[in-house]
């Protein structure tokens, strides 16, 4: 029975005719945002990217003149490096080869597994280049500053010219994995420059309340213009609320009256544009009829 506590009434979307997908095409990576957001766009900052910088590839090509961003504590090349390595040695002991054998299952991705790893240090050590202005910062983005996290004011710092940069000239895509319920009131504190967001909410059984708090914040000059259920962890108990999903919102000075007072009651996902983030599973249907 669907719970009355949880609604996402606060995050239909608006109808907006210019939406894109950015990064990945097939799978988890890839972003729903608005075109006039790319071409806006001098500065993209990326929270948060695994072994997945899809999206700030794409955005790039789309517009050459970005700088891109990123941040992440939990990557970078000595982790990939660290990762072939390991994988390397897999396959010449033969331990994850015997062990798929055993186990009836096949010991392909075994063998691809350091051509994988190899291939994502290659990439990332070709992307992320200074001289192209593609900048990588090995540090988590927190409420406050120890170890190896630093704040938002400090993550701003290490952009260049930060202060005289334009109105709506910054897009922010956000993965860090519950650190946003941390910091978004933080981000907002610089929204003259922010044109919009991308973000993965995550765990919202838990954080429905910090969720919703956001929502009503962000919802003073931000519009939601597209809703997508990570398929990976199901929805909230009693509900058909995902329980992690990802939001793209886009400026309101950036949209017409029209699309201002509009609202989108699709069923999501939307073909062509929404692809499940794992593969080998359906992904998550959402419904504002």
């Amino acid at each position: 029975m669907r719970s009355d506590k949880y609604s996402l009434k606060k995050v239909i979307p608006k109808i907006v005719n210019d939406l894109i997908r950015v990064g990945n095409k097939e799978k988890d990576g890839g972003y729903v945002i608005s075109k006039r957001q790319v071409e806006k766009t001098k500065v993209l900052m990326g929270l948060g990217i695994n072994y997945d910088w899809t999206f700030e590839e794409d955005f790039k090509k789309q517009n050459i003149n970005t700088k891109i961003y990123c941040f992440d504590f939990s990557v970078g090349l000595p982790v990939y490096l660290k990762s072939f390595i390991s994988s390397t040695i897999n396959v010449l002991s033969l331990n994850s080869y015997t062990k798929e054998v055993f186990n009836k299952r096949s010991p392909i991705p075994v063998f691809k597994k350091p051509i994988s790893d190899l291939g994502t240090y290659f990439s990332f050590k070709s992307f992320f280049k200074p001289e192209k202005g593609n900048y990588f910062f090995p540090k988590g983005i927190s409420d406050t500053s120890e170890s190896v996290f630093i704040t938002v004011d400090e993550m701003f710092a290490d952009v260049p010219d930060f202060k005289s940069l334009p109105e709506n000239s910054i897009y922010v895509k956000m993965d860090i994995e519950q650190s946003e319920y941390d910091i978004l009131e933080f981000l907002l504190e610089h929204k003259t420059k922010i044109n919009g967001f991308a973000i993965e909410f995550h765990d919202l059984k838990h954080f429905w309340k910090d969720f919703n708090f956001l929502m009503d914040l962000m919802s003073e000059d931000y519009a939601v213009i597209h809703v997508h259920g990570n398929n990976c962890c199901g929805h909230i108990p009693g509900t058909e609320i995902p329980n992690f999903i990802e939001l793209s919102l886009i400026k309101k000075n950036l949209l017409s009256e029209e699309e201002i007072n509009s609202q989108n009651h699709k069923t999501y996902p939307i073909d062509g544009l929404d692809k499940p983030n794992l593969i080998n599973r359906a992904d998550l249907k959402i419904s504002f009829r």
